[in-house]
């Protein structure tokens, strides 16, 4: 799991931006590092190998203009601040979109989309993330290189929007061309004034304050003048504004997620306040533990009942973590990790 973000409002977006990655990085992130906003018809963007505090000491992030804009933190890759997201859809010499994901392969067989990847190519798509750099047995292209399947699905979406497709329908196409189990936002100066969305399983909030909207995989990451969290439903895609959001159901999916049942959030809570009490744990200790509790169904949304519950303890004030540092993706750098516990 990453930890995204994303506010379209009347306030520069970037610093806010960047408090909100701070209140959640330790969940699952601080590895990678990235944000893009949008301003005066242009995608402006900063991103690093390395956590928050890497990217507010070593770029200009937290001076970027614009009111509307999305942040991402990610788990450990495999190269450089290429597979840090968001990631870029560029066309005809000038960036047009900035597009990030939280997710993975899941339920759907991994792809190997090397038609895609030619087809986009031939059509004068950039795909950046693209490396020879691939651990034993890990190829992904016929010709042995890897590429980050999030930069693929910025390109399908980018090349719907050229295509005149709404932001929604373009990243419901891009999801339905490369699924996964996974959420996504994108910006785009096709579309300047909103976040698109698409959600299949993972965790996706919305919060209303005066002066705009909030969107993150995790509530703690709001701030205080955030209205009660929405959860976004699973399935949907859509488009968030200053004041409003919409959202439409992505139908006929192949593949099913089971739902957060009243049985599921009682037992859930009960669980995870049990380990909680017995000694300090981490997210992904605690979502290998509740997915036994889900219907069958081909995906679950663990991480959403885990960021439920963690919110509400949060709330109460009853949640506490100490922060332990892992070794970053290069010897000079580290992570933060939070060791959860009441």
């Amino acid at each position: 799991m990453c930890n995204i973000a994303g506010y379209v409002g009347s306030r520069p977006a970037a610093p806010i931006l960047l408090e909100m990655l701070r209140r959640q990085e330790g969940l699952n992130a601080g590895y990678y590092s990235g944000l893009a906003t949008l301003h005066e018809g242009q995608v402006r963007y900063a991103k690093v190998v390395g956590s928050h505090q890497t990217l507010v000491e070593t770029t200009d992030a937290a001076s970027l203009p614009g009111t509307v804009g999305i942040v991402h933190g990610r788990t450990p890759g495999v190269d450089g601040e290429e597979w840090a997201h968001p990631y870029l859809g560029r066309w005809e010499g000038k960036i047009r979109s900035a597009y990030l994901l939280n997710g993975y392969s899941g339920c759907y067989p991994r792809p190997i989309p090397d038609e895609i990847v030619d087809e986009l190519t031939e059509q004068g798509f950039c795909l950046k993330s693209r490396t020879m750099h691939n651990p034993e047995g890990d190829i992904t292209l016929r010709d042995g290189s890897r590429i980050n399947m999030t930069d693929v699905l910025c390109q399908l979406a980018l090349r719907e929007l050229l295509k005149g497709e709404s932001p929604r329908c373009a990243m419901e196409n891009a999801y339905r061309a490369l699924p996964k189990e996974m959420v996504c936002l994108m910006i785009s100066d096709l579309a300047p004034d909103r976040i698109a969305f698409s959600r299949f399983n993972m965790p996706l909030y919305l919060a209303f304050a005066p002066h705009g909207v909030y969107v993150a995989s995790c509530p703690i990451a709001f701030p205080e003048d955030a209205g009660e969290p929405l959860p976004i439903p699973v399935c949907s895609a859509g488009e968030i504004f200053a004041d409003h959001y919409e959202i439409y159901p992505m139908k006929d999916l192949p593949r099913t997620v089971a739902p957060i049942t009243a049985r599921v959030r009682k037992e859930g809570y009960d669980l995870i306040c049990a380990t909680l009490r017995e000694a300090p744990t981490t997210v992904k200790s605690l979502a290998a533990a509740v997915k036994p509790l889900f219907d069958k169904a081909d995906a679950v949304q663990a991480a959403m009942l885990i960021y439920d519950v963690l919110y509400s303890l949060h709330k109460q004030g009853s949640l506490k973590w100490d922060v332990a540092s892992l070794p970053g993706v290069t010897p000079d750098l580290t992570a933060p990790e939070w060791r959860l516990y009441l």
